[in-house]
């Protein structure tokens, strides 16, 4: 039954009510009562449509997404309505000439010969031509199979029939989506986003579609590389090291319970030591979570949500304990109204200050939830050698798989990429996974093939393919001075699908090609590199929209506007890891027994990551962050990113400061404490300050 307008409205209150970034006046109201209304989609479902929109298109106002969801929501019935019309007609018989007799309509052609009204052959008319519209507007086949006059389908009709199916299978079609339909329903690697148009079709080829440059450095890519490949032929290639721990194949799935448990503890208590770190707090100043009193207490605990498989919001919060201090008591979390702003998702631990007057419910009325670990830091006169001496900027491209269209495993995206890594000699290419996609729909049908020069299509296994792509990679940087670090994903068919992932196995350069093999670093997900004394972070785990889904949020409208996907990225900083949330999302793959590879040891000074959501780039307080997109989106071409990082001048050195203090008291020797090194007051340490000097650009390939 349908909700009555005070009812609805009621509902719409209630379903915006804790949605990030939405001024719940009477126009906006009403305008989701009119979709609720229009399209027969609920408060809920509304608001959470609302949510990804807003994600996708952040900094866009209120009125313009509005409008952009009344348009994906309008397509979305038409998709619906469309697979309506080919569920009910795709396989029944064409139009047919009808005999009218008395009153009532035989229809010539049908098995059963049916006896229909004047109404029903007029509605059957209307849904024809409906039907009709729907084929040419989508490019649907929708011709039934004709029937013999027996009333069986004839011959030539079932070949026909027969050939479009197979015509079908082996050249699979989705319908086309926009980045305008894509906002309604989050992208999956199960309904790509996709073009009618193939590869070869696709238009703005070399487009900048964002560019970030804080720092005004005012550099253009093709002249600093030119200027970096002489560079390059002087020094040599740029330094690449691994920082991670994982570096072989690890059992999996074999954690009990127990086990589980234990390194969760391990995990609060280690927080707890960072947390006393960070604001000066010993263990006497923590009391155990459910402590009664009309004080006010510290509490230390680990987010979670009421119901055991419900979604987490401001009313649903729970604060679970440790188990040495308070059992693993669990107590209700009530957030303070003067609190302007709080953001929450399971597994967060935080410490919070507050009141306990019964036991069972805590009064929030201040939250910590920050412990950011420190920075990779230099001294400064080290710096003025190693920086001052460079005569080019750094230059890294980057990219994310699938490195191949849908329709076929030719590789076409990954050959220009390729050719652009070929043109402009970058110091570092970093290719992140899936490099044979899963989900795509050959390797899922497991009918790898490859088509020869003269016509003849060549059956290949995983590994084949895998090999492929590496030669591939190999034949295009032999020669040059570019470093490639190829890290996996949990979509590669060829790896093991736990989180973190070990490398890739270096057997797989056994029969490829390369003067230096060297050259070609295989880096587990997620990882730390050290590229020339700056700490590079790389996860191709989706977390942000993982974090996303699971996100409850109040937004301070008084403090410097933040997007939400810049919000969500900082909480990997915050807990000081590559993936924070638990219980993990469906698909993670989290492997426990292997928390401390996905443990932030340092504040990245870049993080690349891939998600389904939006490219972007952001400065999250002190680490540039980019999610250069995937290089393919279903049959059409995605993007890559460019990044410039201009080396400083002494000057620019000299005033460098540690994050958190002043220069004054940095030059007394203080700020030591970013790094296991000593400084002193003559030499102090000082971070690489990379968002101030770094150019990021996402390009379409």
């Amino acid at each position: 039954m349908a909700a009555t307008a005070g009812g609805l409205e009621a509902d719409v209150q209630r379903a915006f009510k804790h949605v990030s970034d939405v001024d719940l006046d009477a126009d906006f109201v009403r305008s989701c009562e009119g979709l609720c209304k229009q399209y027969n989609v609920t408060a809920e479902d509304l608001a959470t449509k609302w949510e990804v929109m807003a994600l996708n298109n952040s900094g866009l106002e209120s009125k313009r997404l509005m409008k952009k969801l009344d348009e994906s929501l309008a397509k979305e019935k038409q998709r619906i309505d469309a697979k309506r019309g080919r569920k009910v007609y795709g396989k029944s018989q064409p139009r047919q000439e009808f005999d009218v007799k008395g009153g009532r309509v035989q229809a010539a052609g049908f098995a059963s010969s049916p006896m229909m009204t004047k109404r029903t052959v007029s509605r059957m008319a209307g849904q024809s031509r409906r039907i009709d519209d729907f084929s040419q507007k989508f490019g649907l086949d929708l011709t039934p199979v004709t029937s013999s006059a027996s009333g069986t389908p004839s011959k030539d009709s079932l070949l026909s029939a027969q050939k479009r199916k197979k015509a079908k299978l082996e050249r699979p079609q989705t319908p086309t989506k926009t980045r305008d339909s894509d906002t309604a329903s989050l992208p999956t690697s199960s309904s790509p986003i996709c073009s009618t148009n193939g590869y070869a079709e696709r238009t703005d080829m070399g487009k900048v579609e964002l560019c970030l440059d804080a720092g005004k450095t005012e550099l253009a890519w093709e002249d600093v590389c030119a200027k970096r490949a002489e560079a390059a032929i002087a020094r040599g290639p740029a330094s690449v090291e691994v920082k991670s721990d994982l570096r072989e194949p690890y059992p999996y799935m074999y954690t009990t319970i127990l086990e589980r448990a234990a390194i969760l503890e391990e995990q609060l208590l280690e927080m707890k030591e960072r947390f006393k770190a960070e604001h000066g707090w010993s263990d006497d100043d923590f009391s155990p979570v459910g402590h009664t009193g009309q004080d006010e207490i510290l509490v230390l605990g680990r987010i979670c949500c009421e119901a055991p498989n419900g979604k987490l919001n401001a009313n649903s919060l729970v604060l679970e304990g440790s188990r040495a201090e308070a059992n693993g008591m669990r107590i209700k979390l009530e957030m303070d109204s003067k609190i302007a702003a709080f953001s929450f998702f399971p597994g967060q631990i935080v410490a919070v200050r507050g009141v306990c007057p019964s036991g069972d419910t805590l009064h929030a009325r201040e939250i910590y939830a920050s412990v950011k670990p420190s920075f990779v830091t230099i001294s400064r006169s080290r710096a003025v050698k190693r920086e001052t001496g460079q005569s080019a900027p750094l230059t890294i491209m980057s990219a994310a798989g699938p490195f191949s269209t849908q329709g076929d495993l030719e590789y076409e995206p990954l050959e220009d990429l390729l050719a652009n890594v070929d043109e402009a000699k970058p110091d570092l290419l970093v290719l992140m996974g899936p490099f044979v996609d899963a989900r795509h729909p050959q390797v899922a049908a497991g009918k790898c093939t490859k088509t020869l020069e003269g016509g003849e299509s060549l059956r290949l296994t995983f590994e084949d393919v895998m090999a492929f792509v590496l030669q591939r990679i190999a034949t295009a940087v032999d020669g040059m001075a570019t470093r490639v670090v190829i890290v996996p994903s949990l979509d590669d068919v060829t790896h093991d699908v736990a989180y973190p992932q070990p490398p890739l196995p270096r057997s797989l350069l056994a029969d490829v090609e390369l003067a230096d093999r060297k050259q070609m670093v295989f880096a587990p997900n997620p990882c730390l590199l050290s590229v020339d004394g700056i700490c590079v972070g790389v996860n191709t785990q989706d977390t942000i929209l993982h974090l996303a889904q699971e996100d409850a949020a109040k937004v301070d409208r008084s403090a410097p506007k933040k997007s939400r996907i810049q919000r969500l990225a900082e909480h990997m900083l915050h807990q000081a890891s590559f993936y924070p949330m638990f219980p993990p999302a469906p698909g993670a793959s989290l492997e426990l027994s292997q928390r401390s590879a996905i443990t932030l040891k340092y504040q990245p000074d870049l993080l690349l990551v891939t998600s389904k959501l939006m490219h972007f780039a952001h400065d999250l307080e002190g680490t540039m962050c980019v999610n250069p997109g995937r290089l393919t989106r279903g049959r059409t071409g995605g993007m890559y990113a460019r990044i410039i990082v201009k080396p400083r001048s002494k000057d620019e050195i000299e005033a460098a400061v540690a994050p958190g203090i002043s220069k004054a008291k940095q030059d007394q020797g203080e700020g030591a404490h970013l790094t296991s090194n000593a400084g002193d007051a003559a030499d102090p340490l000082i971070p690489n300050n990379l968002p101030s000097r770094t150019k990021v650009e996402v390009v379409r390939i």
